[in-house]
């Protein structure tokens, strides 16, 4: 009986993992499957590239690359819309971005011109920057017999290595978001004006780096004359002391003490001494050393990074939004591109003068600040006006000194007249600088039907008057000192829409949410024609 139990139990147990056997095998069969149809449609769209010569990836077997990634790129190119040119774009670039790691890519000709990444002509040079700083330096340890191990010149080749490592991905991020987040070339203008001011920002850090280490330095070095200085005069006066006063005119009388044990017993407490100063000062360097080199790389690589991702938004982005994808090339160069004036708004669409029919007409503003106050630890600061916004958040107190960050927000103003049905583009753009990994901000730019300067959700009807060409909400965020922008389009609602009473004409509002600093209100009331 006992017998014939363990062997049902057998069975069951044989039976349940054989079902379980099978879900796994259907299960990475369908896994399979779907990785297949992705390969199947990126292989189709890189051949239609090619047939049409538009760009391609550099490296087109697709067995090199994961499934998963040849899946999340079917998702992006499902989400791109129906531009088969800016598909092609998206896919040489994704593809380009998650090759596997081949180390002869870091030293081929193209990777090794980004050196010149840190060369801005008529403004600023890097490299002669860390040569110059070094050089004073090293001169000024010259004496000390250390050994300088790196030279700026390994500095700048461990990070143009990085660099090559990165710039596919940088690339390839930028562009992604702003082909899918329909930026059109005011957009990119102001991105671009930003990621300039960026890299400004890190030189002008790498100098202020350069500068407090030499200075520490220096005062490493002084320690160590002084400690230097102060062995020598303890050794003198122990000499003194054990032979004799020094005459009238301050020198040391000759004596036969060569050979003196009390003589090299002083000596030796003397270069004791001296180490001891020596090998502090080799601490200090080293600290110093490190801290500057740390810094240095990180300012070197956002500089790099700022630099490329503007010059791809040049280079892939604005062909592709003003109708010349056909004309994007391979590989980009690595020069800036020109800067040149930001479109002034108001865009295609807006109206300055009264329509002669029924509109609806900007008739007031409102603006309001309100501020998290996190708690007394805190010092916290905002602004928000028409298109502007700023917002600040220190920690002075509680012993956390490095816990900041400031935030700053601009948006396309809404227009002063528009009509039923009419559209028009709006965008918003913010950047946050963020220490110690915390901090975040968003803006939202949505249509409230209330009347209120509370934040919300839109709902349904809202949101399809305010949307992104995906139909999501027109809404950015930030964290960790990334620049995001977000674009879409207002669309004039019909008369009658909005809030108002049987004596009063319709009003709705465009409201920007500047989180956390409050908000700012664009008020419409609705004008019959004439």
């Amino acid at each position: 009986m006992s017998s014939g139990l363990q062997r049902g139990d057998g069975g069951r147990k044989a039976r349940g993992l054989a079902a379980a056997a099978l879900v796994l095998i259907l299960s990475a069969t369908a896994g399979m499957a779907d990785v297949f149809d992705a390969r199947r449609a990126i292989d189709t769209q890189i051949s239609r590239a090619h047939a049409e010569g538009w760009v391609v990836p550099s490296v087109r077997d697709l067995d090199r690359y994961h499934g998963e990634d040849l899946m999340e790129l079917q998702r992006i190119l499902e989400a791109a819309g129906a531009d088969d040119c800016r598909k092609a774009v998206l896919t040489a670039l994704y593809l380009d971005a998650h090759l596997p790691p081949d180390i002869q890519a870091l030293f081929d000709d193209y990777a090794m011109s980004l050196l010149g990444i840190w060369k801005m002509p008529d403004e600023w040079d890097l490299i002669l920057l860390l040569a110059s700083g070094w050089g004073k330096v090293v001169l000024d340890g010259a004496n000390t017999g250390r050994k300088v191990v790196l030279t700026p010149d390994a500095i700048l080749e461990a990070n143009r290595q990085r660099v090559a490592q990165n710039r596919a991905r940088w690339v390839q991020e930028i562009v992604q978001h702003a082909l899918l987040n329909g930026w059109d070339e005011a957009i990119v203008q102001r991105s671009q004006d930003l990621l300039r001011d960026k890299a400004e920002r890190n030189v002008a850090e790498i100098e202020a780096e350069m500068a407090l280490a030499a200075e520490a330095m220096r005062d490493a070095m002084a320690a160590r004359d002084a400690a230097h200085a102060e062995a020598d005069r303890r050794f003198r006066q122990a000499y003194e002391d054990i032979f004799g006063p020094s005459d009238v005119s301050g020198a040391v009388p000759e004596r036969d003490v060569g050979n003196d044990d009390r003589l090299r017993i002083i000596e030796n407490v003397r270069d004791d001494a001296k180490a001891v100063a020596d090998r502090a000062f080799d601490a200090a360097l080293s600290k110093i050393e490190a801290r500057r080199n740390h810094e240095l790389g990180i300012d070197l690589l956002d500089v790099a990074q700022a630099r490329l991702q503007s010059m791809a938004l040049s280079h892939y982005v604005l062909p592709v939004v003003t109708g010349r994808c056909a004309e994007v090339s391979q590989r980009m160069p690595l020069k800036d591109p020109p800067k040149q004036p930001v479109p002034a708004d108001p865009k295609p669409g807006a109206r300055t003068v009264a329509p002669t029919v029924g509109h609806w007409a900007l008739v007031g503003t409102a603006a309001k600040v309100t501020l998290p106050h996190f708690s007394q630890c805190y010092d916290e600061a905002g602004t928000i006006d028409d298109g502007v916004a700023e917002w600040t958040v220190s920690k002075p107190r509680c012993g956390d000194p490095s816990g900041s960050f400031s935030v700053s927000y601009s948006w396309a103003s809404p227009p002063e007249f528009f009509e039923p049905g009419q559209r028009y583009e709006v965008s918003a753009t913010l950047k946050g600088a963020f220490e110690a990994d915390w901090g975040d901000a968003s803006l939202d730019y949505t249509l409230a039907v209330s009347h209120s300067d509370a934040c919300q959700s839109p709902d349904n009807e809202e949101l399809s008057l305010v949307r992104t060409a995906q139909g999501g909400p027109v809404s950015v965020s930030a964290r960790g000192g990334h620049v995001t922008q977000g674009a879409g389009v207002l669309i004039g609602p019909d008369s009658g829409f909005g809030y108002g009473g049987p004596d009063t004409a319709s009003r709705f509002e465009v409201r920007v949410c500047a989180n956390s600093v409050g908000s700012f209100r664009y008020i419409y009331e609705w004008r019959d024609g004439d």
